[in-house]
């Protein structure tokens, strides 16, 4: 087959509904936008729990003839987002991400099988990994090297530097010096989801350029979200909310630092009756954390679970809120570039859809930034400690005095764009380079 190729090597994609996943989509429709065919060499789906599969969200892109999709297979077939669980593999693959720094050590000998089924005749431009998991990029980058191709590193999370996670300080160090920054190294070029993120990559980058790639929508998403805005108009799904009551939705991950707490506090502070007219709808799969903490704080009747949605019934849920929660951390001001840099995919969809937002964080968090620049005026930053803040404004979001805006309206950077200009110098690094 004559033209150029390229490799992008994502354990996570489709039709996996999650947003590394996500992420992964946009990286290949742009880089089939500029190669010829591209290889995707990713987890088999027949693994996965069958719950976590969106069979519609991108299916067009799955249905390209120029996709070519490598399969494979993790040692660990019963952990993570595997079909059926092991209590075995469970022990085993969380000692092995604390000790790795995060899971898919499994997946290595996986991804050295399918890059080898890449015929050794097609012209490989570029190898493109996304994580996590992280462990496979060195792999991927010495592959890249035998076959004269440079190598662009996307840091989807931060690896070592993951302030969030449980790894020991020994296996950060460790997996730093034998793991990360030798890829790093090999790399032509590392990408990652904000400036924070790029803060804390720098020390172990040793001079490769780190470029900001937010995982902001490309034009084909930008498409079906208005779609889906059409759609909901029909419905009158976007009329406002009904006298007497609020409905807030919150999409996504709860954790440490980043809880229902200081919304639960805000609203403990109001009149009984008022709080009552406050519903919460969550949709996401840490369910059993956001009913533990409602309850905790006598706010269980306030809480509507919905679990795991496919991408489109969440886009849904965001046009027929009344007000979007949004969760960064609890600090005031934050002095860890991880926390303020936290850019979750969410403020994207939340932005796109016009309704009011909450959002608890720190004063210095770069998403206030990212709207104030967009031209959104629904965009509402309250820090976690500023209790009278927080209930003022559920008030004002009860008394229907919290402006909304068109869909659509936000200007957001293109993914596309942001992934040329980034590509662009790639190339010219591998060249000068010879990385």
């Amino acid at each position: 087959m004559p033209g150029d190729c390229a490799v992008l090597v994502a354990q996570d994609f489709l039709p996996l509904n999650v947003v590394s996943a996500h992420r992964a989509l946009r990286l290949s429709r742009a880089l089939l936008n500029r190669y010829d065919r591209l290889y995707v060499v990713c987890r088999d789906s027949r693994s996965l729990d069958p719950s976590f599969l969106d069979h519609e969200y991108g299916k067009d892109l799955l249905q390209n003839p120029r996709l070519i999709r490598l399969d494979t297979t993790p040692i660990l077939t019963h952990y993570g987002y595997g079909a059926t669980r092991s209590a075995v593999q469970r022990l085993v693959g969380g000692l092995a991400t604390r000790a790795f720094c995060g899971p898919g050590v499994d997946w290595i000998p996986a991804v050295r099988r399918a890059l080898r089924r890449i015929p050794a005749t097609e012209v490989v431009r570029l190898a493109v990994a996304t994580g996590p998991p992280f462990i496979t990029f060195n792999t991927v980058a010495r592959w890249a090297e035998s076959r004269k191709s440079p190598t662009v590193l996307d840091y989807r999370d931060l690896w070592t530097a993951n302030p969030q996670a449980p790894y020991p300080s020994l296996s950060r160090s460790l997996v730093n010096r034998w793991f990360e920054r030798p890829a790093n190294r090999r790399a032509a070029l590392l990408t990652t989801v904000s400036e924070g993120c790029k803060a804390m990559l720098g020390p172990n980058a040793e001079g490769i350029p780190i470029r900001v790639l937010y995982n902001a929508p490309d034009r084909a998403y930008l498409q079906h979200y208005r779609h889906i805005v059409d759609e909901s108009r029909r419905n009158g799904r976007q009329s406002g909310h009904a006298p007497g009551s609020l409905r807030i939705v919150f999409t996504g991950q709860v954790y440490s630092g980043c809880t229902f707490a200081p919304l639960l506090q805000a609203m403990a502070a109001l009149p009984r009756a008022k709080a009552a007219q406050i519903v919460v709808h969550y949709y996401g799969d840490a369910s059993a954390l956001a009913r533990r903490e409602f309850q905790e704080l006598n706010f269980a009747e306030s809480l509507v679970d919905h679990g795991r949605v496919s991408k489109d019934d969440s886009l849904r849920a965001i046009l027929g809120a009344d007000l979007l929660l949004s969760l960064i951390h609890t600090d005031r001001v934050s002095s860890n570039p991880a926390v303020t840099g936290l850019m979750t995919t969410k403020v994207y969809d939340y932005l796109l859809s016009g309704r009011p937002i909450l959002n608890i964080g720190p004063l210095n968090a770069e998403a206030i930034g990212l709207a104030a620049k967009g031209g959104s005026g629904v965009f509402h930053n309250v820090t976690a400690d500023d209790r009278g803040g927080l209930t003022g404004f559920l008030e004002r979001a009860l008394s229907n005095q919290v402006n909304a805006s068109d869909p659509l309206s936000v200007s957001l950077p293109d993914f596309e764009s942001q992934l040329d200009v980034i590509l662009d110098e790639a190339m010219a690094v591998s060249l000068s380079t010879g990385r």
